[in-house]
């Protein structure tokens, strides 16, 4: 049986794939060297390294902000991001890790009166979030592949302040922790 013509060609979901491939690919690259030129810029213990003990890549790479408004959106898209929040009527974070991790610290925050609430989406990458230990973390998740670990200490009276966190874990990890 000869072979024509429609067998032959490629349809455009595979051309659609190998452009997404090579985009990614280029994206991917570019950040690797990016994240090469930073550490060897600061190889001899420059500014950061006294901060992470010498290893001042670990502090280009993670951008770092404190936060003192009750509301913030943080995002790591192939690398770090940590927001350290201090405000004093904490409402709503909205956090997004795509191959790559997130550090929340709300230990120095107040929740608002009427509570808080976080929603996150991790895809192949991490969130973590420290919290007052007179907060309590109430979980609406759905996790694919994925995990999500409670290192709350639990005793003694329920906590008033309740933080709602509502999140979609596919190939991840939320690890929440004082």
């Amino acid at each position: 049986m000869p072979i024509t013509q429609e067998q032959t060609r490629g349809g455009p979901g595979v051309i659609a794939a190998l452009i997404a491939f090579v985009v990614f690919l280029a994206i991917a690259i570019g950040a690797h060297t990016a994240a090469q030129r930073l550490d060897s810029g600061r190889a001899g213990g420059g500014p950061g390294a006294a901060e992470t003990g010498g290893d001042s890549r670990a502090r280009d790479i993670l951008h770092e902000k404190t936060v003192d408004e009750p509301r913030l959106e943080a995002i790591a898209f192939l690398g770090g991001t940590r927001r350290v929040v201090r405000s004093e009527e904490f409402r709503a974070a909205d956090v997004v890790a795509i191959l790559g991790g997130c550090e929340l610290d709300l230990r120095a925050a107040d929740l608002a009166a009427t509570g808080g609430r976080i929603e996150a989406f991790v895809l192949f990458g991490n969130l973590q979030i420290r919290v007052p230990r007179d907060w309590t973390v109430v979980r609406d998740d759905q996790v694919i592949f994925g995990r999500f670990e409670n290192r709350l200490e639990t005793g003694g009276a329920e906590p008033a302040k309740k933080l709602r966190l509502e999140a979609v874990v596919v190939f991840g990890e939320i690890e929440v922790t004082h």
